[in-house]
């Protein structure tokens, strides 16, 4: 068993799928499924012995719209080899995974709900794996395990980010993953799993809710799919090309911290691309999609065709999350399948925070208007 203290040291910048309608996802089932590759860089590792040996992190305070940032040290985070025998550490994770699968879970993987349990003095949040469990056959040999260098680690269609505050409980998913021997879906059978849900820092470091083992039976039941649970106050959004702006007063409580990358000077075309900020006031898990819009004379301009911003987030009140923004300026003049950049011109943006109720865009948070110029 490996010790790991390091892990990629960055997540892929997600960039706007123009091919795929943000209006038309669907949140059921947020967090069980499956992610295509992608591509996270190459992980460096660092095995450690004694964990009493590790110094406690010096207190900071980071920039909140930098995604970079430390973890507490809250556990010994393992990775095992596949073909191994496996038993989580002797010291107890901060994060404790409180529960296993409660049913079969599908040939196909899927995953079950959970929560994880906070113990730690501080706040625990950052983004997360995709590769959550570790599973042993009868003979107590690691068949399924995380993999930094697997571009799926750090998930290939949208990264995942969670956060527990001090003395919370978090609802949340854990996810199944493929045989490491074989890279295809677990044979049917009985097994032992364990929960490790990894969080990754921007240095690379890595922390793990843990818990388990907890018996496992593969090869039939449903996915264990969490039902989107957005906050309280999220209220609906007309984005439609020529709609006229009436800015949401969403109740959720949500502080979604100004973005500078968003107003003045831009060259038409451009992508505006960034991090922001926001304070959760309240639990949640499902997609937050920060959205740009565009204004002018008080009508929306700019498609929202869709995107691969969108983030699943699982958290507690009392967090904050930094979320990725990469918004293609695209004019409502122009035809939704071949649409074309915003010409130059004066214009306001809004930065908006939504996620989707029955089928339609509810905003979380938005900023105020600020002045836009395109060259």
């Amino acid at each position: 068993m490996t010790e790991h203290t390091d892990a990629p040291t960055h997540r892929p910048r997600r960039r706007p799928l123009l091919a795929a309608g943000l209006l038309t996802l669907a949140l059921a089932g947020v967090g069980a499924c499956q992610p295509a590759p992608g591509g996270p860089g190459d992980p460096t590792t660092e095995p450690t012995t004694d964990a009493s040996t590790t110094p406690e992190p010096e207190p900071t305070d980071p920039d909140p719209t930098e995604p970079a940032g430390e973890l507490p040290d809250v556990s010994d985070a393992v990775i095992p080899a596949c073909g191994e025998t496996f038993a989580l550490p002797e010291r107890t994770s901060e994060l404790v995974v409180d529960s296993g699968p409660s049913e079969a879970l599908p040939a196909h993987g899927g995953g079950w709900a959970t929560t994880v349990t906070s113990t730690a003095e501080d706040p625990v949040q950052g983004f997360v794996a995709m590769q959550q469990v570790v599973v042993v056959d009868g003979d107590g040999r690691v068949v399924v395990a995380p993999d930094p260098e697997d571009p799926v680690f750090m998930g290939a269609e949208g990264p995942f980010w969670m956060g527990v505050a001090p003395g919370e409980t978090l609802t949340t998913v854990v996810q199944m993953d493929v045989a490491c021997e074989t890279g295809d879906w677990l044979p049917a059978g009985d097994y032992e799993v364990f929960a490790t849900i990894t969080f990754v820092a921007g240095s690379g470091e890595m922390e793990q809710a843990q818990g388990g083992p907890w018996p496992l039976t593969v090869g039939e039941g449903d996915a264990g799919a969490l039902p989107a649970s957005p906050p309280d106050g999220a209220v609906p959004v007309d984005l439609a090309c020529g709609a006229s702006w009436a800015p949401p007063q969403p109740g959720t409580g949500y502080g979604l911290q100004p973005w500078d990358g968003l107003g003045g000077e831009h060259e038409a075309g451009a992508v505006l691309e960034g991090d922001v900020g926001v304070d959760l006031t309240a639990p949640m898990h499902g997609l937050l999609f920060p959205l740009v819009v565009v204004l002018r004379d008080g009508e929306v301009v700019n498609h929202q065709l869709g995107g691969d911003t969108a983030t699943t987030v699982s958290a507690t009140a009392g967090t904050h999350a930094v979320l990725d923004v990469a918004a293609d300026l695209l004019d409502c003049g122009t035809p939704a399948g071949d649409p074309a950049p915003l010409p130059p011109g004066s214009y306001q943006a809004v930065l908006l925070l939504a996620t989707m109720l029955d089928g339609e865009p509810h905003a979380v948070a938005v900023t105020e208007p600020v002045d836009l110029e395109l060259t």
